[in-house]
């Protein structure tokens, strides 16, 4: 996308949304950074902010659009479709608890999704799946569970195969996973993506 787009800048709370404050340029192989640094985001931005790139398209059109390289996207459904991109670096970064399990010589794989698997009418979360499901999947016999739609998606009917963030995926149930001796793989689809709109989309 950054090789088809002009007059970027990073806005957010940090900057009070401002246009003009934080320029960006592409480096040599088209990905979109900060004028003067190494970084894709300036220094001195507080985990936790709201960031957004807002840009010029070909068309001439004024776009705002989400940071590819954002780790944590949240969705306030009360107040709007569209998705927040937040600049994740806590102080404290998460502690791994347990190691990888060896190389298997032989995988019986389950395949789940996080949010269909509580018995309720309604998403179920992380938390629920590695509390209720995990010790469940182990005690069947698995020794691999592949996870479906692990990043951030706009239209949920879409089963998670119409991206909007590749970089935002869960780590917390990955540790207690291994600590039970499971290999967690992820279904990482790349052929897939969300349509280039303001809430990526279409259906809304």
């Amino acid at each position: 996308m950054g090789s088809r787009r002009s007059n970027a800048s990073l806005i957010g709370d940090f900057n009070n949304w401002d246009r003009e404050a934080n320029p960006m340029k592409k480096d040599q192989f088209g990905v979109l950074g900060m004028s003067g640094t190494t970084q894709r985001l300036p220094p001195g931005i507080a985990h936790g902010s709201k960031v957004k790139i807002s840009m010029i398209a070909q068309s001439g059109e004024r776009i705002e659009r989400l940071p590819a390289w954002i780790r944590r996207v949240t969705q306030d459904l009360s107040v709007s479709p569209v998705y927040d991109a937040i600049y994740w670096d806590p102080p404290q970064k998460y502690q791994w608890k347990n190691k990888s399990p060896p190389p298997l010589d032989a995988v019986k794989v389950y395949e789940a999704h996080v949010g269909i698997s509580t018995s309720e009418g309604r998403v179920g979360t992380y938390k629920e799946f590695t509390a209720n499901v995990l010790p469940r999947i182990k005690a069947l016999g698995y020794n691999v569970v592949q996870m479906m739609a692990v990043m951030e998606h706009a239209y949920y009917a879409s089963f998670g195969y119409q991206i909007t963030n590749f970089f935002c995926a869960s780590s917390r149930y990955v540790d207690v996973a291994h600590g039970m001796g499971l290999t967690v793989l992820l279904d990482v689809v790349h052929s897939h993506a969300c349509k280039n709109v303001l809430d990526g989309n279409q259906h809304v």
